[in-house]
């Protein structure tokens, strides 16, 4: 509560509750793109959150780049950069393996600072 006097001895007080949003992210540890139709695009969802200012990017086990976007409402199909051949996970049988792959989730903070909402997450 906010209680305030003038110079002439005149007060008034306001009491506001204000919400808070605290944000979080859900980040899925697996996901299937081999074609059925379920499950077939990663993407970390974002609770109370701006989307704007989000860079998300997936790195194989080398630390190669295979998928970037600053669309957090887009996700990653399994492909180099959503193109070409589904790139195999350490669990793919007879495939050399190029998972598992490592997230990271950026994003600016209130203040306009850059932070890691979740640095090296691994997908497998």
């Amino acid at each position: 509560m906010s209680h305030v006097t003038d110079q002439y001895g005149c007060s008034d007080s306001l009491c506001k509750v204000v919400g808070v949003l605290v944000p979080s992210v859900f980040i899925p540890n697996s996901f299937t793109p081999d074609g059925n139709n379920l499950n077939e695009i990663f993407q970390p969802v974002l609770a109370d959150m701006v989307l704007e200012d989000h860079l998300f990017e997936v790195y194989d086990r080398w630390g190669q780049l295979v998928y970037h976007t600053n669309d957090m409402e887009q996700g990653w199909d399994g492909r180099h950069q959503n193109g070409g051949d589904i790139l195999p996970l350490a669990s793919t049988p007879g495939a050399s393996s190029v998972g598992p792959f490592m997230l990271r989730i950026s994003r600016n903070g209130w203040a306009g600072e850059p932070y890691e909402v979740n640095p090296q997450y691994p997908l497998t």
